[in-house]
């Protein structure tokens, strides 16, 4: 059993998770305005302040969820996205988290041709589109934390969550088979021969700069999408090191 925080506990998908992991761990509940209704639920601005230590004092594993509000203005998603990432990993770092496990979707990979095998190492390219740039910018935030080895990044970039009686898009992602990636990754170990190249600059001898790569076994990025007609994207990798079995998470009734 593990303590866990979930942030933006007032979107649906939070709640259906809260459902399921709350079976056999203990959850606290965050959100920085909205709560459903006979949940208790910690209302959060996630500043760079003593709250938010507080919000995740004695917690093993965060699952925070990239999506921006869409009510709020793009200045306040993009503040979302990326000052209160930054925020609530460095509290988390600081706290002794051992694992932040963030929630981003397969839209910042949107403007590849999908007609191409699209994988991990593919370099994101979302669109101006607000949902997919927030996103990728706390992507971005998450894995400079991971760089720097002060917390474990898992990055799990869902598809289009679909609901039952909503029709399925090629990048698809049933609400059980969203719910299995994130029981997987809580308790997943990795052994030091699995880890992602990140590109970083380089200085030689001479001054001059390069471009280089090294292993980074902090950060651990899969692409989460559905068994569907015409998949769009490549989900092997999950499938192989993280354990995720599209289609077999149990019944979707009820989602």
């Amino acid at each position: 059993m593990m303590n866990i925080l979930i942030t933006s506990a007032g979107e649906k998908f939070s709640v259906r998770l809260a459902e399921a992991l709350g079976k056999t761990h203990e959850l606290r509940l965050t959100d920085r305005r909205r709560t459903p209704e006979g949940t208790p639920v910690v209302v959060s601005q996630l500043g760079d302040d003593e709250s938010t230590d507080d919000l995740v004092k004695d917690i093993d594993v965060i699952v925070h969820w990239g999506k921006p509000d869409p009510e709020a203005s793009d200045s306040e998603q993009l503040d979302q996205a990326m000052r209160c990432t930054y925020n609530l990993l460095w509290a988390a770092s600081r706290a002794g988290v051992s694992r932040f496990v963030y929630l981003s979707s397969l839209s910042v990979m949107e403007r590849h041709d999908d007609a191409h095998a699209v994988t991990e190492q593919w370099r994101p390219a979302p669109t101006t589109e607000m949902a997919g740039l927030c996103n990728h910018l706390g992507e971005y935030v998450c894995r400079e934390f991971a760089r720097e080895s002060r917390i474990d990044v898992v990055c799990l970039r869902f598809g289009d969550i679909t609901w039952d009686g909503e029709p399925a898009s090629t990048s698809a992602l049933y609400v059980e088979d969203a719910v299995q990636a994130v029981d997987r990754a809580l308790g997943l170990e990795f052994g030091e021969e699995r880890f992602v190249w990140v590109q970083q600059e380089l200085r030689t001898p001479g001054g001059r700069r390069k471009l280089g790569t090294s292993p980074n076994t902090y950060w651990h990025l899969f692409h989460i999408q559905s068994e569907v007609p015409n998949a769009r994207f490549l989900t092997l990798n999950a499938q192989t090191d993280l354990g995720y079995a599209p289609g077999q998470a149990g019944s979707r009734e009820g989602a």
